[in-house]
């Protein structure tokens, strides 16, 4: 980042939705901060970690968002707050499973964010978002890059003093983040269950190609859902039973609201897996059911006309004396055995039901 002087912006006094959305979209791209307490609110556009410091302290809460933050960002950022180099490592990595771990002065959480990518063949890409929650200050490290509809909502959210945000700590808006990761779970499974209703739509009376790839695509995607969202439910099972200072009772509740959320989601893609199996034996049963249809259409066939290239084989045989060979009728009365034998085969074959 380069050093920069930091572009302040002050919603205690106008607090209209249009100068509050101006505000917001005002501020480049990037590292933001906010600063905000019962009374009023302050949004910057911070360039370097000296201004993020100069925020830092005092009655108000700082909330720093990195958007796909440098190795470099996160090593200055964490030697200067004293963060283990262990947790360094975790929030540089971007494969890392949910957690929550409690330190003496700062709580660590990793989360997984669901983004939809309904465009491409991923319909739903797993993001990480670190948090490192102190007293005063939240400093929230996202891989997700450019516009952000959740930081957006949360921000005006803020500014404009709706809510409980303003009135709580750190631990609630470490909790409106969660919460906010989570309605998009809702938005992932949403989007599943359309897709879903399409390939059972093009299931039916269908066995190709395309349909199984379709199916086998939702099913990684559940799979790859499960993996992100499972282990939060255990992320909130261990805040809820912290006896951190960082986390107050009036926090708690919220938290255990976003882990029946998450549990609804868990059940939800459970039973989205279970169609998939089931949608999986009905292809796999459309594609058996064709190859027996095939194999009877040529079972039938052969049946008929192995009588006719027995006798033909028969009368293909190079010997002078054969009886039938000097008859005057013998060869048409030959194609009359021709067309009657398929006839009485196909007649006893449908009175048998077999065609």
């Amino acid at each position: 980042m380069t050093a920069k002087s930091a572009t302040a912006r002050d919603t205690s006094a106008d607090h209209s939705p249009r100068t509050q959305r101006q505000a917001v979209d005002d501020t480049a791209p990037g590292h933001a901060c906010l600063c905000y307490n019962q009374d009023q609110a302050h949004e910057y556009h911070v360039s370097s970690l000296e201004d993020l410091l100069q925020y830092k302290g005092g009655d108000c809460i700082v909330w720093l968002h990195c958007e796909q933050p440098d190795t470099a960002l996160i090593t200055a950022i964490c030697q200067h707050f004293g963060v283990h180099t262990l947790v360094q490592e975790d929030i540089a990595s971007t494969h890392k499973r949910s957690k929550f771990e409690e330190h003496d002065d700062y709580l660590f959480l990793i989360i997984k964010r669901l983004l939809l990518r309904e465009h491409k063949k991923i319909l739903v890409q797993g993001v990480q978002l670190s948090m490192l929650v102190f007293q005063n200050c939240l400093i929230s490290f996202d891989q997700q890059s450019g516009p952000d509809e959740m930081i957006e909502r949360l921000r005006l959210r803020i500014l404009q003093g709706k809510g409980r945000l303003r009135h709580m700590g750190t631990d609630y808006l470490a909790y409106a983040i969660i919460d906010g990761v989570v309605d998009h779970y809702f938005s992932a499974t949403d989007v599943l269950e359309k897709n879903m209703e399409k390939a059972e739509a093009k299931l039916v009376g269908s066995a190709d190609a395309p349909t199984f790839a379709l199916i086998q695509r939702l099913k990684r995607q559940l799979v790859s859902i499960r993996k992100n969202v499972s282990p939060l439910r255990e992320v909130l099972v261990a805040i809820e039973r912290s006896e951190h200072e960082l986390i107050s009772d009036a926090a708690l509740p919220f938290f255990r609201s976003v882990q029946e959320h998450i549990i609804w989601v868990v059940e939800t893609v459970d039973s989205y897996r279970d169609l998939i199996n089931g949608m999986l034996d009905i292809h796999l049963t459309n594609v058996s059911n064709r190859t027996n249809e095939i194999m009877k259409v040529l079972t039938i066939f052969t049946s008929i006309f192995t009588p006719l290239t027995f006798i033909v084989g028969i009368y293909g045989m190079n010997f002078d004396f054969m009886p039938e060979l000097h008859w005057k009728w013998a060869y048409p009365l030959l194609w009359l055995v021709f067309l009657l034998l398929p006839v009485c085969l196909f007649a006893y074959f449908r009175k048998r039901h077999w065609i």
